[in-house]
Formats: C-alpha cells, sequence, structure tokens
C-alpha cells in the first residue's frame, strides 16, 4: 500500500468503517485496471464514480461530501479538472443470469451520465431484449455500452451474437412473425424505444447497433 492509497483510505474511513473502504478503493482499482502499488493521487477522478457507488450502498454517506474529499486530494493543475469519462461496458451473454448483469450495468452506466429513472428504465429494456435474443436464438454474445462522445445523454449499445443469422428478418420487422416463445417483437419493440437502430445479419452472426437518448 503507498501513500496516495493510504491516503484514499483514509477519507473513505470517515464514511464507513476501514475494512470497508480499503474493499470499495480495491475494487475501484481493478475495475480501472490500476495496481494498487501503482496507484497515484491524480487517479482520483477516475476512480471517483467507482467509489461514490461503492459507499451509496451504506445509505448515509453523502456522495457531494465524498467527491469533495477526495477531490481535495488531486494535485493541482491550474484548472478545473473535467469529470471523469464513464466506463464503456462490455458484457458477455449466454445465459439469462447474464441478462441480470447487463441490467445492472446499465443502469450503472445511466447513473454515471445522470440519466433519469424512465431513460434508465428504457435503456435497460433495450438492453434485456436484445440480451434475451441472443440467449433464445444464438450459442452467445456480447452487448456493449458506451455513451454517445459528442452527446453523453445518448447511449450507444451493440449487440453482437455468433448465431446463424436471421433469415427472416424483414417479416420480423413488419411485425408479422411471432415465434413460438413470443419473443419475436424484441427487435421491434427496441426498434420502437430508440432514436437510431441499424442490424446486420449474416451466416455468422447478427450485430444491432442501437441508440437511445436518456
Amino acid at each position: 500500500m503507498n501513500q496516495a492509497h493510504s491516503r484514499v483510505v483514509a477519507v473513505l474511513s470517515k464514511h464507513v468503517s476501514r475494512l470497508n473502504a480499503e474493499g470499495a478503493l480495491g475494487a475501484a482499482l481493478r475495475r480501472r485496471g490500476i495496481a494498487s502499488t501503482d496507484m497515484r493521487l491524480d487517479h482520483v477522478p477516475q476512480i471517483l464514480p467507482d467509489l461514490q457507488r461503492a459507499l451509496k450502498l451504506f445509505g448515509s454517506v453523502d456522495p457531494t461530501r465524498l467527491r469533495d474529499e477526495l477531490m481535495s486530494l488531486t494535485p493541482p493543475t491550474g484548472r478545473t479538472v473535467p469529470p471523469p469519462a464513464p466506463t464503456v461496458r462490455r458484457i458477455e451473454i449466454r445465459s439469462e443470469d447474464d441478462i441480470v448483469v447487463a441490467r445492472s450495468a446499465t443502469r450503472e452506466l445511466c447513473e454515471e451520465i445522470g440519466a433519469g429513472s424512465f431513460a434508465t428504465q428504457r435503456v435497460a429494456t433495450v438492453v434485456a431484449e436484445l440480451a434475451r435474443n441472443i440467449v433464445s436464438y444464438t450459442p452467445g454474445g456480447t452487448i456493449e455500452l458506451e455513451p454517445k462522445a459528442k452527446d453523453r445523454r445518448i447511449v450507444c449499445i451493440r449487440a453482437r451474437d455468433r448465431g446463424r443469422g436471421i433469415p427472416n428478418l424483414q417479416e420480423i420487422m413488419s411485425g408479422r412473425y411471432r415465434s413460438a416463445t413470443g419473443l419475436g417483437l424484441g427487435l421491434l419493440g427496441t426498434k420502437r424505444l430508440s432514436e437510431s437502430f441499424a442490424v446486420k445479419t449474416g451466416p455468422s452472426g447478427t450485430e444491432v447497433d442501437v441508440q437511445v437518448r436518456t
């Protein structure tokens, strides 16, 4: 544990137990790919959202106060420190459990960009529909989530699968198709909730690119 690590733990320990403080910081560093021995105080803006989210679980922690205390540790730069960029999420989708993980990752991302509860639910619904299609019809795939570079209030969602493609895509998108499991409206419902929607499909799999405004 180096000096920067110790100073951050000391701040966190004002709000939670030292054990919980060390656990929250360790998890935040691992998530960002930073070794605890290599941590520097200028890493604080990068790990701040993870620390706020972790301590939020304890209920009584004031996120604004926590942010101010942690940011006071960072070295002066002579300019305003920009907010840390939201993390791109990439979730492997193979089973029903992964759908739950994808929805949770969606809520985390929407929280980072300040989306409201209704908008968050809309984005989570789109992600769940795309993930469920992967689980229901293919051997597996991935969901990627990322705020749009020029407009952080738009979440870009990319779903890729390793299936054999969708031979009746036109029928599905027209609304005429009904599968035996009742999931035929997944893509159509996704399109209706999206700002933009594009799908490419073929023998090597299907890729769906969606943008949803929050």
